[in-house]
């Protein structure tokens, strides 16, 4: 049940009759949840309005979450907080705090705006930059491919772990979610309270657009109990009758979206989350002119599609992000305004244009890619389109932005902001894993891993041969099938064998100008050349 919305934000929820009726009016029927109760910035408000019973569950499963380990943390807070940048380092307070001053006020023209796209699976190995080896002319993405000839493209950005709640966790919050137990950090009612950096946009409107429902995972009472005067746009907030479970479609979403940031009588910073591009796949009847393609078997095998529907969810999807923007060039907010878009997370599913190297470490998982563009900005010479081929990750989006942006703010996160030339010289970025044994970290072009493996490659030009040692200290054999390598950059997937950190091996300072490690107990599983004039490695694991 809805009370009138309140300055500033979206509906007020009413946790009385919600209690009552042990749900909320929606289309979709969500089930009352906890997070409902947390439609205030207001802590006390929150905990009043929480239905014990009902939470009861939330909480027993919460606590099986993964505790702090404050002697790790303190062991490596040296090595974090000078990558950070921490101008202060305190190892007793486990502060990573930076305060960035921002553009002089003097210096100020008129406030940028801020939009952050967030696309539904958009994972590197299915778009237009991934290598396309069939000889068939393919183009899977084309406005996102269009749009990065005028932007400063990322193509080594990663989401740290997989789901989507996990993504949004950690864009928001700057914090890798990499809780593995007791669900996601979203809903750990003990992880509610953060400082996300939205709110150092002072004097500007702030949205968060969702097709759908913010009910899933919590997310709405992280959001609104985090972000003060948020505009929460949702399923209800829109004129465009939903189009399967997921709510609108990924094309009236940016359609409304836009009119929305019109409407905004100040400066925003806005986030507009999408969710097509997921089973059932649903292609809209009003769908501006969108025609769906039968590809051929080969197309749908090197970029990794299960079959023809979700080959076209993608299009389609790419296809309303084009559409987006040509609403959003006729805005009078369009040049004044920056947009970063990526995906939420990447996909399991493997792709014969991904070499074994690319495939072992598991990177079809986390790799998206990313872009910042700002037509504006480029035409005033503050930006310069092109490439950085730093990894990076969801944590540095808004850091990155702010910095663009000008604005002061306080930072106590894990992200760098990636305009700043001094990050260049050390750039990594995590990969959580559904485990321990499969945290990796990407360092150019070396993906570390913890995890046990008993696969290694073996290069005979011009193909992979995917070797097993099923059997210790028995030579290897290889599997009958071959795989042409690709055009994707080299890869080392490096697994750690006798220890529980692969952040340890990296801070040794050890390096190996060779693809043998010579630190006894390390596993190189998989190596992929610099595409097709490969120089031929041999076997890459040592007992």
């Amino acid at each position: 049940m809805e009370r009138p919305h309140r300055m500033g934000g979206g509906p007020i929820r009413d946790p009385v009759h919600e209690v009552l009726g042990y749900g909320q009016i929606s289309s979709n029927l969500f089930p009352l949840r906890w997070s409902n109760a947390f439609f205030s910035v207001d802590k006390n408000i929150s905990i009043l309005a929480l239905n014990p019973i009902q939470n009861l569950f939330d909480t027993v499963n919460a606590a099986r979450g993964t505790r702090p380990d404050i002697e790790a943390t303190r062991e490596s807070y040296p090595r974090v907080a000078a990558w950070l940048r921490v101008p202060n380092p305190d190892p007793q307070k486990l502060d990573f705090m930076r305060t960035v001053p921002g553009t002089p006020a003097e210096r100020q023209e008129k406030p940028l705006n801020v939009v952050v796209i967030i696309m539904e699976s958009m994972t590197w190995p299915r778009t237009s930059f991934s290598p396309n080896l069939t000889g068939i002319p393919e183009d899977t993405t084309p406005n996102l491919m269009a749009l990065s000839k005028d932007s400063l493209y990322y193509p080594l950005f990663f989401a740290p772990t997989r789901t989507t709640a996990r993504a949004i966790f950690t864009t928001m919050t700057g914090i890798p979610d990499v809780n593995r137990s007791g669900g996601t950090s979203s809903r750990n009612q003990a992880l509610v309270d953060q400082a996300l950096m939205m709110n150092e946009f002072k004097g500007y409107s702030k949205y968060y657009m969702i097709g759908g429902s913010a009910s899933w995972a919590n997310i709405r009472g992280f959001l609104s109990h985090n972000i003060e005067g948020l505009h929460l746009l949702e399923e209800g907030s829109w004129k465009a009758p939903n189009t399967d479970v997921w709510g609108l479609s990924d094309l009236d979403l940016f359609r409304e979206a836009a009119a929305a940031l019109t409407k905004s009588p100040k400066p925003f910073v806005a986030v507009i989350q999408t969710a097509g591009f997921h089973r059932p796949y649903t292609i809209p009847e009003d769908n501006a002119g969108f025609q769906i393609k039968q590809p051929s078997e080969a197309i749908l095998k090197n970029y990794g599609f299960t079959g023809a529907d979700e080959y076209n969810s993608l299009r389609f999807s790419d296809h309303s992000l084009g559409e987006f923007f040509k609403i959003a060039r006729q805005q009078p907010w369009f040049d004044n305004t920056v947009f970063a878009i990526f995906g939420d997370h990447g996909l399991n599913d493997t792709s014969l244009n991904m070499s074994p190297g690319y495939l072992a470490c598991r990177l079809q998982s986390n790799h998206t890619p990313m872009l910042i563009y700002a037509p504006g900005l480029v035409a005033a010479g503050k930006l310069q389109p092109g490439v950085d081929g730093r990894p990076c990750g969801q944590p540095d989006i808004f850091p990155t932005l702010a910095s663009l942006a000008g604005i002061p703010y306080r930072y106590n996160a894990m992200g760098r902001n990636l305009l700043d030339p001094d990050t260049k010289r050390d750039e990594m970025q995590f990969l959580g894993g559904e485990t321990e044994s499969t945290v990796r970290l990407w360092k150019t072009a070396i993906a570390i891993s913890a995890k046990p493996t008993n696969t290694c490659i073996k290069w005979t030009p011009p193909y992979w041969r995917i070797c097993s040692t099923r059997t210790p200290n028995a030579p290897p054999t290889c599997a009958s099938t071959h795989r042409t390598s690709t055009t994707f950059p080299n890869i080392f997937c490096i697994t750690i064998k006798n220890s529980t950190s692969s952040e340890r091996l990296l801070s040794s300072r050890k390096t190996w100008d060779s693809p043998q490690p010579t630190k006894a107990g390390v596993c190189a599983s998989a190596f992929v050349g610099c595409g097709r004039d490969c120089i031929p490695h041999g076997y890459g694991c040592i007992p």
